[in-house]
Order: C-alpha cells, then sequence, then structure tokens
C-alpha cells in the first residue's frame, strides 16, 4: 500500500507539480506589480498549521504568515488543547483565507492534520 501511494505521488509531482514549479521560477515580479493575468498562472498555496496547547509560539507563527504577501493562500488551523490556544485560532475566523478547526482530546497531530487535508482540494500543500 505503501509502495502504491508513493508511485501516486511521484506521478503528481511529475505530470502536474511539475507545471508549477516551472511558473514559480520564471515568476520574476515584484508582489506589488502582480495583474490579474498573473494570478491565473500562480498556484494556491494551502498552509496546515495543527496547534495543541501552542500559546504565544502559534500566535507568532500565525502574524508571520498573515505577513506573507503571496498573493493566493489559503491557511487551515487546527487547534485545541488549552483556551488560550483555541482563542488565538478563532480571533483569525474573520480573515477570508483562513479556515478554523478545533481538535478534539486525544485525536494526535497526524489526526488534526487529515482533518485539515479535508478542506483542500487543489494547489501545494505546505505544513507548519
Amino acid at each position: 500500500m505503501f509502495f502504491l501511494i508513493s508511485i501516486y505521488h511521484v506521478l503528481l509531482l511529475i505530470l502536474r507539480d511539475r507545471r508549477y514549479i516551472v511558473i514559480l521560477r520564471s515568476y520574476n515580479k515584484d508582489p506589488e506589480d502582480i495583474s490579474i493575468n498573473d494570478l491565473k498562472e500562480l498556484p494556491l498555496v494551502n498552509i496546515i498549521v495543527p496547534a495543541w496547547k501552542e500559546g504565544e509560539y502559534f500566535r507568532d507563527c500565525l502574524i508571520l504568515i498573515t505577513q506573507l504577501s503571496y498573493p493566493k493562500l489559503k491557511v487551515i488551523i487546527n487547534a485545541g488543547g488549552s483556551k488560550e490556544t483555541i482563542e488565538i485560532a478563532n480571533s483569525y475566523k474573520m480573515n477570508k483565507n483562513f479556515t478554523v478547526l478545533h481538535q478534539d482530546v486525544g485525536g494526535g497531530k497526524i489526526k488534526a492534520i487529515n482533518d485539515c487535508l479535508e478542506y483542500i482540494s487543489e494547489g501545494v500543500i505546505f505544513f507548519n
């Protein structure tokens, strides 16, 4: 099973993701000079942020993500474990690029990541 999954992801890289990588490497514009036509060429980047009792580190991470200038960005947060972590995550609910989920006790990091993956249908995935 692992072998088949590995082959599947290698084929995805060869057939689909390589096109995105070539476009990103050839993209030499200043983020301030992006036009609507340029946005059609850039892939969506999904950032997955599972957080369990993270606190200040989690807040700093999200602040840095909001400062990114990449035009097609989607952030999926799965937070839990402490009231502080959940409050930090909930403060980003109004941001249109953020999706906030809540982790259940005992689910673990893999379960949190898998829950986030259900919200992704296209683009590049980055785990934080």
